[in-house]
């Protein structure tokens, strides 16, 4: 379960004042299926809210995070994402394997609804 990945989510943040929308894209490497295991870099905005970097945007952000393989991998795996910037923040998924090595991915935050899919690039 390593190798380079491609990813892309959307949904939207659940605080206050307002709710506002996510759109990440980016990629990672995982060295494994163990303890922090996952780095690379994503570009986001978030729209609606203008506080961070212009307009919501933030360009080459830092990721880091663990995957973590529940039993053989058809349960509820999870994914902790921590997303570097002007304000780190931590993204939790539930993550599922599908064919060749796809995988997709639900937040499980209470505060946001993101969802999203990670692909191995093949280049």
């Amino acid at each position: 379960m390593g190798g380079n990945y491609s990813f892309s989510w959307n949904g939207v943040e659940l605080v206050q004042p307002a709710p506002f929308d996510e759109n990440y894209v980016g990629q990672y490497v995982q060295t494994s299926a163990a303890t922090s295991n996952i780095a690379g870099v994503v570009d986001y905005a978030q729209l609606g809210l203008n506080a961070i970097n212009t307009n919501g945007v933030t360009l080459n952000a830092g990721i880091s995070g663990t995957l973590t393989i529940a039993g053989d991998g058809t349960q509820d795996n999870t994914y902790k994402i921590v997303i570097g910037g002007p304000s780190a923040f931590t993204v939790n998924f539930v993550a599922y394997f599908a064919d060749n090595g796809t995988v997709m991915m639900v937040c499980s935050d209470g505060n946001r609804t993101t969802v999203g899919v990670a692909a191995p690039q093949t280049q």
